[in-house]
């Protein structure tokens, strides 16, 4: 079980939070051009990182201990 941060911790994120905010996502989102080129780009990196194909994957892998896909193995069915 994880302990709770403490108080100042607590303060000191939401600080950190609030200045990222007001001095690098308030400013950008304000550039309607720069919020676009940064939101593609979110896009483009963020393909095959976070897809439930790979979620599903990564957990039979680590479920079961066996590479997806092997061949002879029930996993080698071909994926649709």
């Amino acid at each position: 079980m994880r302990s709770r941060p403490s108080s100042s911790t607590s303060a000191r994120d939401l600080e950190a939070v609030y200045d990222t905010l007001e001095q690098r996502v308030i400013p950008a989102f304000a550039d309607r051009a720069r919020w676009s080129k940064m939101m593609a780009a979110s896009a483009r990196m963020s393909v095959g990182k976070f897809s439930a194909e790979r979620m599903v994957r990564e957990y039979f892998e680590k479920l079961y201990a066996m590479p997806v896909g092997v061949p002879g193995s029930l996993t080698a069915a071909p994926r649709l």
